[in-house]
């Protein structure tokens, strides 16, 4: 037998699963094929239920679970970022201005006492 039989074979293998045992079918959905197994409950889990994160198979229910807390964390203290983050952005622009004026009339100041230099005002 030549690779291109066994090319062949494993081609044909591709349909739909048939007489699988029931611990390689996934939990949610009976009728598929388990792809993998989820890292933090060991469920087998189909295409379909199966979400990587770092290369690792994870469900949906665990997934749901894990961002629960996070999610909780987030309605306590909604917009607390805007309240902080707009204060922050106009102090940041006073200063940006303060900065350029401050070089800007250094600038001529330097230029009016320079030899042949531009007078202010």
């Amino acid at each position: 037998m030549g690779l291109g039989a066994g090319v062949t074979q494993s081609m044909s293998q591709y349909g739909p699963p048939q007489n699988l045992p029931r611990t390689f079918r996934c939990g949610n959905h009976p009728e598929r094929e388990g792809v993998g197994i989820c890292v933090s409950c060991r469920a087998v889990i189909c295409v379909e239920c199966s979400t990587k994160v770092d290369r690792m198979n994870y469900c949906i229910q665990c997934l749901t679970a894990a961002s629960a807390p996070l999610k909780e964390k987030q309605a306590d203290n909604p917009g607390r970022e805007a309240v902080l983050g707009i204060p922050l952005l106009v102090a940041a622009f006073v200063a940006a201005v303060g900065v350029f004026w401050a070089l800007g009339y250094a600038i001529a100041l330097f230029r009016s006492t320079s030899p042949g230099g531009v007078t202010v005002g």
